[in-house]
């Protein structure tokens, strides 16, 4: 039976051709995936306009008041998952905030939510819920995924952001990240948490692309 032959070269399903030769088979592998990541990461490390909300029925223009069209020339990299409706109200929110915070702290909310939906950094703000069990964050964190958007959300802790390249990586694109248990361990360096809130380009790492840096605006 003849030896196979290692430079023999195969298909695969996605029609694609490599050499049996595992330096070539990663060659090919780098420069398909690093093809692939450059073009993903071409929309959503551009910086989403601070004046428009895309929403599923259009794109509310925040200076005019005016729900505008979608349009392929004005392509808006993030997407809330709701729908504009000016006749829109929420009494069963409003009633629970006011069981949980004094009127001052429902306002706080309010802005604070609306912040999230758009790539804002200037205020160089975080936040932060504090109390015991049973309190509310629970629904507050439901009602501002039901209202952003789990895919415009990212869940990482502060501790692996501040620590992790890779980490820092899954921030790419989104509008918000939520640590919803905030461990008690001292943050040895916020350098690159201050960066980030403040929105300052920051260095990240993903597989088999070279390190590059991005403004966030989580």
């Amino acid at each position: 039976m003849p030896a196979p032959n290692k430079n023999a070269r195969k298909e695969n399903p996605s029609g694609h051709q490599w050499s049996e030769n595992p330096c070539v088979m990663y060659e090919r592998s780098y420069f398909v995936t690093a093809s692939h990541l450059k073009l993903s990461r071409t929309l959503t490390l551009e910086m989403p306009p601070l004046n428009k909300i895309n929403v599923l029925n259009g794109v509310y223009n925040l200076d005019t008041g005016i729900l505008e069209n979608h349009t392929p020339e004005h392509l808006v990299p993030v997407q809330l998952p709701v729908s504009h409706s000016k006749k829109a109200r929420c009494p069963n929110w409003v009633q629970f905030l006011g069981e949980i915070l004094d009127r001052d702290c429902q306002v706080i909310i309010m802005q604070m939510i609306g912040l999230f939906m758009v790539p804002e950094t200037s205020y160089e703000k975080g936040f932060a819920f504090v109390g015991a069990g049973a309190n509310g964050k629970s629904i507050c964190d439901e009602v501002i995924t039901a209202l952003i958007g789990e895919q415009n959300i990212s869940r990482e802790s502060l501790q692996d952001l501040v620590t992790g390249a890779f980490t820092r990586a899954s921030i790419i694109g989104k509008l918000l990240n939520i640590d919803s248990d905030l461990p008690s361990v001292r943050l040895a360096d916020s350098s690159v948490f201050k960066k980030i809130v403040s929105g300052n380009p920051i260095q990240a790492d993903q597989k088999y692309i070279r390190r590059f840096s991005f403004r966030p605006y989580t």
